[in-house]
């Protein structure tokens, strides 16, 4: 292996060192080569008995062939290492001296022989005699000199024109506007004359010859200061490295420089590139530790993502600036997470939930990293806010409210304290949390940005920023271009929450009740849910009817939060778990709500539906056993039933607010409260009977379809039903079905449609219930006909109309205790005949003895002049006096009664609503029922068809097994 190398030495009685400037054709700057203990010391050196043509400055300009004389000298030069020696010094104290390059060549002679200086003899120092010159160096100087002359080099050429063509003519005052216009984004040629920092330049644009300051784009160094009264610098750290790091690479070097922009200043901001290599400047400081990042000034440079990267490095590297640095996702709490966004506070804060599902939900704040969103306003204090303030928060609910993120902490910042005063409130020291938030792989502040709602949030040079920095910078770019939100100089349409009239101050409360039939004139309206008050209470925004409302669940009641007007309140059990349900389900998300009733307080009463689910959030609470009933006003709701089994399943599952329930022993409640009827009834005689059925829940109906003689469709129609209106609405709704496009794949069994109902050629809502060839059985879903249909007479259903969003209207109604033989008989085609005529496009009352979803037992009244025995009397009872006034029968003045008096219906053997308070009513039908035997009427006329032990029918009973097996 070859020995290496050692690096030259200067000759005896000679330094060594780089040339660092080039001033003119005749002076050299050269800075030596050790730099182990900082900046290393730098030598200004004329060479001796040379006088080269002079630059200019704004004051004075070049002379002729002064600019070729000095780009000789730094083309040959710059940057490389030279022997030099000085000989001696002139009365101003500049030195002179002899600079040799390593194979020993004399700078001077070369000057002088490509005729770029003259020589001349020093003066000597006032008294001091004239320079000898032992070793003949002047002379041979000057043998040079005319060689040069005689050939008309440099600047001694005297052909017409040639000073003129080699001096230049500087613009130390260019339009930096208009320059940064003409080039265009191009890079251009420029040397680099003076480095007054690591980032601030003093550069001369070729060919041109503008002289401007060029600030490095996206980057800034520490600075020196220089105190005006003493001159001393005040130097922060690494402040002299940075720049003796950019003296070092490009001063009085020819670079490429790309010009990005101007300043407030004036000065232009660019990049400065190696000549001939992709090396940016401003890459290699921030690299090197010695320079950070400016935001103010990246989106000025095609560089950006390298400097952000070359920072990263330098962090990494703990590189001089970055000593001791310590990254703030290395703290305690900042590593990435999965949560799911509970509230939007504003355009560009977030309240997250974090943690296990099913476990209680830590929420943290969490603000968008780099970004400004306009200030929200105070309609309290007057403040109106800035605009767009509300279309970003809205954005960002819509993208984000209850959907599942992943957050990626990337600083933190502590908000001083601060006092009361004319800014605003007393507030405490904080700490915030900024964080880039993702949607699957969509950045939400990339997005706000994009859409016009917030802009990029430049920082001060210690200041941490957001890892996507850059795609923020694209964004708002591009909605700048694109004029969007806050680019675009109008106004925003958005209705605001300022702009509705809110009904739950205490001075509008009057006012609610003005608004309840628009809010009740639609089944469902749609809204969005402002606030949680507790579990059970929301504030709402309804567009449809620009106002903003209180509404209270109808017939629940939740465990109460702690008031925070009365110090030391105490929640209740369960209360904060109600409310972070709600929370979590319903805060700023878009619901449905049905408005039932008003309180006393303009507080709305009614139901709450999640869209996403398509459930009734009351239905939720109960479910959970975060709720209670309130059974009088639960039961008089459309969902009394659903909220009933609601209740029941958390009170079997002893769920939360149940946990500690006991059921006392003995029979069901609702066998003790029949018994108990009964036994009034018994102790109080007739009269006792007939109280207790007026109890019972009574209704009005419309009969829409008869399926038997004792079960027939039905839609509510009393003044607080909705079916009416829903009916109309649908039917409004379904008028252009006839013109969309038919179905072309046959739907499955349980699907709802459009179908088209023969008789007056229009579009119902249908559930299919069978599928054979290219027919398709349905059902009408708001009447309970049925029929088969081509696939072509078949539509698609707007979500709109689904079963969830409007529940069937038709009720399956069945005549409670009595059933009706099938309709394929005689005597059952008689049977429902009479009910038809009865019931069917007829408005009739009808008492509910039991309700199961959409299906129910009704006894159907009738009017008291109706004759019969269904509206007759019985027998006088045992011990009455013969011409007594007739005890009314517990069945009188109903259809129930009638169809089974005229032996079109029988009764039940054993009726399901079979119970001691029931006992009378079926007793008084049986009795009925006998009598139409007796007479042989309707399906009697052939003899008792329930008597399976008649001898008329030859019936033999077959032997059962016992309990044990056995044969009886």
């Amino acid at each position: 292996m070859a020995a290496p190398v050692p690096p030259p030495q200067a000759p005896p009685g000679m330094l060594r060192g780089m040339v660092k400037q080039v001033l003119s054709g005749d002076t050299l700057v050269v800075q030596g080569l050790d730099s182990s203990r900082g900046p290393p010391p730098e030598k200004q050196v004329t060479l001796a008995y040379l006088s080269a043509p002079r630059l200019g400055n704004r004051n004075q300009p070049d002379a002729p062939f002064a600019w070729p004389a000095r780009e000789f000298l730094r083309g040959w030069l710059i940057g490389k290492q030279v022997n030099f020696s000085v000989d001696y010094a002139n009365q101003q104290g500049r030195q002179f001296g002899t600079v040799t390059t390593d194979d020993g060549t004399s700078v001077s002679q070369v000057v002088v022989a490509e005729g770029w200086a003259r020589v001349f003899a020093p003066r000597p120092q006032e008294g001091a005699p004239a320079p000898a010159d032992p070793s003949g160096v002047i002379e041979h100087l000057t043998q040079l000199e005319a060689g040069a002359r005689a050939e008309g080099k440099g600047m001694w050429n005297e052909e017409p024109g040639a000073a003129a063509a080699a001096t230049r003519h500087v613009d130390y005052s260019p339009d930096p506007n208009a320059l940064v216009a003409a080039l265009g984004g191009e890079r251009v040629t420029a040397v680099v004359e003076h480095v007054s920092s690591g980032s601030g330049l003093k550069v001369l644009l070729l060919p041109g010859f503008q002289h401007v300051t060029l600030l490095l784009a996206g980057v800034v160094t520490p600075s020196v200061r220089r105190n005006l009264e003493t001159g001393a610098e005040d130097a922060q750290p690494f402040a002299r490295e940075s720049r003796t790091f950019t003296e070092s690479r490009v001063l009085h070097r020819t670079v490429r420089a790309h010009v990005g922009g101007v300043d407030k200043q004036g000065n232009l901001v660019g990049s400065v590139f190696h000549v001939t290599h992709e090396i940016n400047l401003g890459v290699e400081l921030i690299k090197a530790g010695l320079a950070k990042v400016a935001d103010w000034s990246a989106h000025m440079t095609p560089s950006a993502a390298q400097l952000r990267e070359a920072e990263r490095l330098a962090k990494a590297a703990r590189a001089n600036l970055w000593h001791g640095y310590q990254p703030p996702t290395a703290a305690p709490g900042m590593s990435e997470y999965q949560a799911r966004v509970v509230e939007v506070v504003g355009a560009d804060v977030l309240v997250v939930a974090a943690g296990a599902p099913g476990a209680q939900p830590d929420e943290r704040r969490v603000y968008l990293s780099s970004i400004r969103a306009p200030r929200a306003g105070n309609e309290r204090r007057g403040d109106a806010g800035e605009p767009y303030a509300y279309d970003g928060k809205e954005w960002l609910r819509k993208a984000a409210v209850g959907k599942k993120v992943r957050v990626v902490p990337e600083y933190r910042r502590t908000l001083e304290a601060r006092e009361a005063g004319a800014s605003g409130a007393a507030m405490p020291e904080v700490e915030r949390t900024y964080a880039a938030v993702f949607v699957g792989d969509k950045n939400l502040a990339v997005g706000l940005i994009a859409q016009g709602f917030a802009t990029v949030n430049t920082f001060g040079r210690s200041e941490e920023r957001s890892a996507h920095f850059d795609e923020l910078v694209e964004a708002e770019t591009s909605a700048k271009e694109r004029k969007a939100g806050l680019h675009s100089g109008r106004t925003s349409q958005l209705l605001t929450p300022s702009q509705c009239q809110d009904l739950t101050l205490p001075a509008n409360r009057d006012r609610a009740r003005a608004f309840l039939p628009a809010l009740q004139r639609d089944s469902r309206v749609r809204a969005t849910v402002l606030h949680v008050v507790h579990g059970a209470r929301f504030k709402l925004l309804v567009p449809k009817e620009s106002c903003i409302i209180s509404l209270a669940l109808a017939g629940v009641r939740c465990p109460a939060t702690a008031r925070r007007d009365q110090p030391g309140s105490v929640s209740e059990p369960y209360a904060e778990e109600a409310l972070a349900l709600a929370r979590a389900s319903l805060l700023q998300r878009e619901v449905d709500i049905e408005v039932e009733s008003l309180d006393k307080n303009g507080v709305l009463l009614g139901f709450v539906h999640v869209i996403e689910g398509k459930k009734n959030f009351a239905i939720t609470l109960l479910e959970q056993g975060l709720a209670r009933r309130i059974p009088p006003a639960a039961d008089r709701t459309k969902h009394a039933i659903a909220l009933e089994a609601a209740e029941r399943g958390a009170v079997e599952a002893r769920l939360r607010v149940w946990e500690n329930y006991e059921e006392e022993a003995g029979p069901d409640p609702a066998e003790e409260e029949a018994k108990a009827a009964a036994e009034a009834a018994a102790s109080a005689g007739a009269a006792g009977v007939a109280a207790a059925i007026a109890r019972l829940p009574e209704m009005d109906l419309l009969g829409t379809d008869v399926s038997d003689g004792a079960t027939f469709y039905a839609q509510p129609c009393g003044a607080n039903d909705s079916a009416p209106r829903d009916a109309s609405r649908i039917q409004d709704a379904l008028r252009s079905a006839a013109s969309a496009p038919a179905l072309t794949a046959m739907p499955k069994a349980g699907s709802l449609c459009a179908a088209l109902f023969s008789a007056d050629k229009s579009f119902y809502r249908a559930k299919v219930t069978g599928v054979q060839g290219d027919k398709v059985a349905v059902n009408f879903i708001d009447y309970g006909n049925s029929a088969t249909v081509g696939l072509k007479e078949c539509r698609a259903l707007d979500p709109a109309l689904n079963a969830t969003a409007i529940p069937p209207l038709a009720l399956l109604c069945k005549l409670s205790y009595v059933k009706a033989s099938p309709p394929e008989d005689d005597e059952g085609t008689e049977c429902a005949l009479a009910l038809s005529e009865a019931v069917l496009g007829r408005m009739v009352r009808a008492r509910v003895d039991k309700r199961q979803g959409h299906e129910l037992s009704v006894t159907v009244l009738l009017p008291e002049a109706t004759g019969g025995s269904g509206s007759g009397a019985s027998a006088p009872a045992n011990g009455d006096a013969d011409g007594a006034k007739p005890t009314p029968s517990p069945a009188a003045n109903t259809l129930n009664a009638d169809l089974v008096e005229q032996g079109l219906a029988r009764v039940e053997r054993r009726p399901a609503l079979l119970n001691p308070a029931t006992m009378p009513v079926v007793n008084a039908l049986r009795s009925l029922q006998d009598q139409a035997k007796s007479a042989r009427l309707g399906i009697w006329r052939h003899g008792d068809i329930e008597d399976d032990d008649a001898p008329e029918f030859g019936y033999t009973p077959r032997p059962t097994d016992n309990a044990w097996g056995k044969k009886k």
